[in-house]
């Protein structure tokens, strides 16, 4: 559990490196930053691969379908629960912190298919197991 609550600290900590990252400037961009919006979405994108990569190693020995229920449900919650940790960093980026900022997100809230899917993935899942 402990590793599990450091993974969900870490998120939090990317949260203020990402920041960091999109504040940095450099004077050759066209808008004077260093990281451009498709750019810092294809960080983001491969920090929630990075994410589910963990997730996926975390259950690669729980049998989804004939392990014991607490045991399925434990690691599936966690997946949840770090998924949307992660959707919450990104939404407050994209859509309340950088909107604001001198180099400004556009476009809406950055959403990654690939964790939307796998979130809905994960409550079939759990909705199928419950029913058993």
């Amino acid at each position: 559990m402990q590793g599990e609550e450091a993974v969900l600290e870490l998120v939090d900590v990317t949260h203020d490196a990402l920041e960091k990252v999109w504040e940095l400037s450099n004077a050759d961009s066209n808008d004077g930053s260093a990281y451009g919006q498709k750019r810092m979405e294809h960080l983001m994108t491969v920090i929630g691969e990075s994410f589910l990569g963990y997730l996926q190693h975390q259950l690669r020995d729980v049998n989804m379908w004939v392990g014991p229920f607490k045991t399925v449900e434990s690691g599936l919650r966690y997946g949840l629960r770090l998924i949307a940790r992660w959707e919450r960093v990104t939404s407050d980026l994209t859509q309340l912190t950088w909107p604001r900022h001198r180099h400004t997100w556009t476009g809406g809230v950055f959403n990654d298919k690939r964790l939307l899917e796998t979130r809905q993935r994960i409550d079939e899942v759990l909705k199928m197991r419950d029913m058993n």
